[in-house]
């Protein structure tokens, strides 16, 4: 009965999340479990740093993500290592926390590698949150202070957006303003909680 959110690289997922919340879900983050795995206690952290090598790590031990994010992007092979790591543990969490909230309907889970990942079959719906490939360069220029081709790199790091749209039960478009958005998503998240009640 919950809800799968996704999308592409600076689509506006969080933001959207955000929104969401406010609207009374109950988010789950896999990008915040893919940052706690990878810290000194995780359960990736010992493998990673095996694998990676001491270059990852800052003066306190800790993995640097930028480091790291600037390895697996410049190199398939090696995101596809790091996600071979990660990702079960990562998926764990997320199937434990759905556990633990089976009041189903107001959970949201946002997952950015959710259909890479064939985890559509754990959501009754899936929401792919979209934005044309200029909009999605400019926004990570402006946010982590890439290159254009370092954008473009983790952008087609990615599965095309439109697969991502063609699996998707919905599709919000995030190509307006903040305002336009929460209108687009409190209409389909009223039509949603609200489905079957009648």
């Amino acid at each position: 009965m919950a809800l799968g959110l996704t999308g592409g690289i600076a689509t506006g997922k969080s933001t959207a999340a955000a929104m969401l919340e406010e609207l009374g879900a109950e988010v789950i983050d896999a990008d915040r479990m893919a940052r706690e795995v990878l810290k000194p206690e995780g359960e990736a952290y010992e493998d990673v740093v095996a694998h990676f090598g001491g270059c990852i790590l800052q003066e306190d031990g800790r993995i640097d993500r930028k480091k790291l994010a600037g390895l697996i992007f410049s190199d398939a092979r090696q995101r596809q290592k790091l996600e071979k790591l990660t990702h079960p543990h990562i998926i764990s969490r997320i199937k434990d926390e759905l556990a633990r909230r089976d009041h189903a309907r107001r959970v949201v889970a946002v997952i950015p590698l959710l259909f890479e990942s064939h985890l559509e079959d754990m959501f009754e719906e899936v929401w792919v949150i979209s934005c044309s490939e200029e909009i999605q360069i400019e926004r990570l220029k402006s946010r982590d202070n890439l290159s254009r081709q370092e954008a473009l790199d983790r952008i087609s790091a990615q599965m095309d957006l439109e697969e991502k749209e063609s699996r998707a039960d919905r599709v919000i478009y995030n190509t307006g303003s903040e305002d336009q958005l929460r209108q687009k998503l409190r209409r389909i998240w009223k039509e949603w909680t609200g489905k079957g009640m009648n």
